[in-house]
């Protein structure tokens, strides 16, 4: 992976616009198929992906999925967290796992700044932080 590929060096490559290549990240509909495979294959050879940094500075969706827990039967939520996983996995999205104590009377403020410090796409509160 090159760490310094960015959108611009995968725009050049496949001989088309930072817009294009943008298109294609985010799965527009308008981008025709071939388009959408010189795309891929550039950033293939670079080693590119999105930085969830950049993509949330735009304003576009970080990919990203938050559980937050409280770990009261460690097979339940081994159980929880696979199917989160495997789930976000189908989706493409990363998950985010936080555990917290649901006594702590500040557990509030601490989701809500967990949920703002990361610019999750979601949260899944399991039982019993529900």
């Amino acid at each position: 992976m090159n760490p310094r590929a960015n959108i611009r060096d995968v725009a050049k490559l496949a001989g088309v616009a930072v817009k294009t290549v943008s298109r294609v990240l985010n799965n527009h509909p308008y981008v025709s198929a071939t388009t959408k495979a010189k795309v891929d294959a550039a950033m293939s050879e670079l080693g590119f992906s999105p930085s969830i940094a950049a993509r949330i500075l735009a304003g576009t969706k970080s990919g990203q999925i938050a559980l937050i827990y409280d770990n009261h039967s460690p097979y339940y939520m081994h159980q929880i967290m696979q199917g989160c996983w495997d789930r976000c996995h189908e989706e493409g999205m990363r998950l985010i796992a936080q555990p917290v104590d649901v006594a702590d009377p500040d557990v509030g403020e601490q989701v809500r700044g967990m949920v703002r410090q990361t610019h999750v796409d979601g949260a899944i509160l399991s039982s019993p932080v529900t």
